[in-house]
């Protein structure tokens, strides 16, 4: 079956799954939320800190040599000693903290990044490493020791403060790429398996409590992956399973990255094998990293990798597990076979559909990162070659692929060398290139997007390539206007290639429509707006005005492998009346979820709220916004005792501010 039919039968299933009866009991009608209670829970859908951010992700041993001094990281010896060896793949390079600063205002570094549009730069851990394990350096920074210092590889603590000053004067937050689920191998096992920590090593690690053989799993290597006891217990490849459940752990891991913030100005964090911890240690240990940075820094962010393009594992990760946001996956997954042209429209269809399980009354899917290659994969242009992509059409092929991440919600995040089109083998160390002049000769031949083999150039002087100048101009596009950053999405329909959305400036009350076509030929979609008779204008692509009629129908057309983006000329009509929603309730019993669903008889992207009332509960307790229709929640029961009876409500809130409350529906937990 292709893919696409895959996706389509699969999303059919889940609306069918919201559209079955409510699950009623009888019982005398219950009371809804005062008019005072409904205004106070008609509340805005949420947006994180980076919500309207654009994150560029930098290896930084690979970006730019701004210290040759330190290449060997004060060691001495051949490279099995000092990991250094720029020829190799799998060695250290001589990238380093001060190289990545550049000048700050002049030169390759922050001031080439703030050249291309982006306001954030994720950096991989920078922290002191288990410099060589077998035949390979850390070079990549996932092999640390000591977490509150920089590795000598990469320069001194006050290199790092540097780069955070620098980038904050530049107006760009940073983040920083952590680790919590396993430190360098240090741990050895005898014969008989038992752990023990080698003669002289008993403190090789910082803080001191991760010298503590109880502070780990000590079970080995992970004997199957596909099993979540090993897959969160075991060592993974060797590196030492930190015991995530520990409360000594819990509390130390707060304490380390706290310090980042406080110390230093880290603005945020990338959480590395987020898959692999404890399932209960982010929740745990996330609110107290909020809590000690609150001073320095109320706005402080994360995201988790968690290594899954399902979306139901990856909601659940922001629903359940603590997490304020992950490494959108899902988009990755289906929007690289869209752009590559294997799958049409319905491959980011079916993502889009499923925001919903990421709202909870904090967070949703607007703040979601999402990327379209990276450091374990392999880059997007490789990536694109693998889903239909044509060498003749890679260069359109990966313009396309960043039009639409850019335009579609969450904050995009590109990988270092992207940018300049390289493309690579494979993943990991096949996808970890040299910007700087290189002295590996694979990486010398290998071709690139745009045209021949880099050579010995440096690739940190291409400011005209012409996927840098795209991803410059879609920074600048979403700086112009906000709405296209992290305005409401709300998808008006897609057929085969076409896919058509609004995004809504709820601030200027204008409405904008975003067209993405894969096809090589140019392709029209007709689709109701929430702006009728009005003139769109464009803004992005070479579409013609249009206008809608008196019912806010418009026909949009896409030119090929393009994005067209089209800017309402009026605001929005204001609705004179408030608009009551129409709710259901389903309860899946397998993910133990209760799916809310409301209705509004209005064309106006209007936002609705819900709120609950569990037992005997005096109050309404708010559960989060939904700014797009279809308007749902998915809400947790796992933790409720059988028999509960549950009350929900919908408030809506009109673009105008109008409020209307919703029957109050009641279940009972199964």
């Amino acid at each position: 079956m292709p893919k696409s039919l895959v996706r389509a039968v699969a999303l059919l299933a889940g609306l069918s799954l919201l559209a079955t009866p409510n699950l009623a009991w009888s019982a005398p009608a219950p009371k809804g939320p005062t008019a005072a209670e409904a205004a106070a829970l008609a509340r805005e859908s949420v947006r994180s800190p980076m919500a309207a951010d654009s994150i560029y992700f930098v290896m930084t041993d690979r970006y730019a040599n701004g210290d040759t001094s330190n290449d060997r990281g004060g060691l001495t010896g051949d490279l099995s000693l000092t990991g250094y060896d720029p020829t190799s793949d799998s060695y250290s390079h001589g990238g380093d903290l001060k190289g990545l600063t550049g000048g700050c205002t002049t030169g390759e570094g922050v001031a080439r990044i703030k050249k291309m549009g982006f306001t954030t730069i994720w950096v991989t851990p920078p922290f002191k490493q288990e410099w060589v394990q077998g035949d390979s350096a850390a070079y990549h920074g996932y092999w640390i020791n000591d977490f509150l210092t920089i590795d000598p590889h990469w320069g001194t603590n006050a290199d790092f403060k540097a780069l955070v000053d620098c980038a904050h004067s530049q107006g760009i937050k940073v983040v920083l790429d952590i680790v919590l689920n396993h430190t360098g191998d240090v741990i050895k096992y005898n014969g008989s398996g038992k752990a023990a920590i080698p003669a002289g090593r008993q403190n090789a690690k910082n803080p001191a409590w991760l010298n503590k053989l109880t502070n780990y799993h000590n079970r080995g290597d992970v004997q199957d992956w596909n099993d979540k006891f090993w897959a969160q217990n075991g060592d993974f490849f060797g590196l030492d399973d930190i015991k995530t459940e520990n409360q000594e752990v819990i509390d130390g891991f707060a304490a380390v990255y706290s310090q980042w913030v406080n110390d230093y100005g880290v603005d945020g964090f990338r959480v590395d094998t987020a898959k692999h911890v404890d399932d209960a240690f982010l929740g745990k240990w996330w609110p107290k990293v909020v809590s000690a940075t609150k001073a320095k820094n109320p706005n402080v962010f994360a995201f988790g990798e968690v290594f899954d393009s399902s979306q139901d594992v990856l909601s659940a990760f922001v629903r359940q597990r603590g997490l304020p946001s992950v490494l959108d996956f899902g988009f990755q997954t289906d929007g690289v076979l869209y752009a590559g042209g294997d799958g049409d429209a319905g491959n980011l269809l079916y993502v889009l559909k499923q925001d919903d399980k990421y709202t909870t009354a904090t967070k949703n899917a607007y703040n979601l990162v999402t990327f379209l290659g990276n450091h374990d994969m392999g880059r997007v242009a490789y990536l694109l070659l693998k889903s239909g992509a044509k060498t003749d059409t890679l260069l359109a092929s990966t313009l396309f692929a960043h039009d639409m991440m850019f335009l579609t919600r969450g904050t995009p995040a590109v990988y270092y060398g992207d940018e300049v089109g390289m493309i690579g083998f494979g993943g990991d160390k096949a996808a970890r290139q040299d910007m700087f002049s290189t002295q590996n000769v694979e990486w010398q031949r290998e071709a690139r997007v745009t045209g021949g083999a880099i050579g010995t150039k440096s690739a940190l002087t291409d400011m005209t390539n012409p996927i840098l100048v795209r991803i410059q101009k879609l920074n600048e596009l979403r700086a112009k206007y906000p709405a296209l950053a992290s305005g409401a999405q709300i998808v008006r329909g897609a057929n085969g290639p076409i896919l058509v959305s609004s995004r809504i400036d709820a601030a200027d009350k204008r409405e904008y429509l975003v067209g993405l076509n894969n096809a090589n030929t140019s392709k029209t979609l007709s689709v109701k707006t929430s702006s009728p008779l009005t003139q769109f204008t464009s803004v992005w692509g070479d579409a013609a005005p249009v206008t809608s009629d008196a019912n806010g129908v418009v026909t949009v057309t896409v030119g090929p492998q393009g994005a067209a983006v089209l800017r309402a000329d009026a605001q929005l009509p204001q609705p004179a009346a408030a608009v009551k929603p129409v709710l259901k309730v389903a309860i899946d019993k397998d993910t133990r979820l209760m799916n809310l669903t409301a209705t509004l008889a209005t064309a106006d992207p209007a936002t609705v709220s819900f709120a609950v009332k569990i037992g005997t509960a005096k109050t309404w307790t708010y559960i989060g916004s939904d700014d797009a229709a279809s308007y749902a929640l998915f809400w947790e029961y796992a933790k409720q005792k059988k028999g509960t009876s549950i009350q929900f409500v919908a408030i809506s809130k009109t673009t105008s501010g109008l409020i209307a409350t919703s029957d109050v529906k009641v279940v009972k937990v199964p």
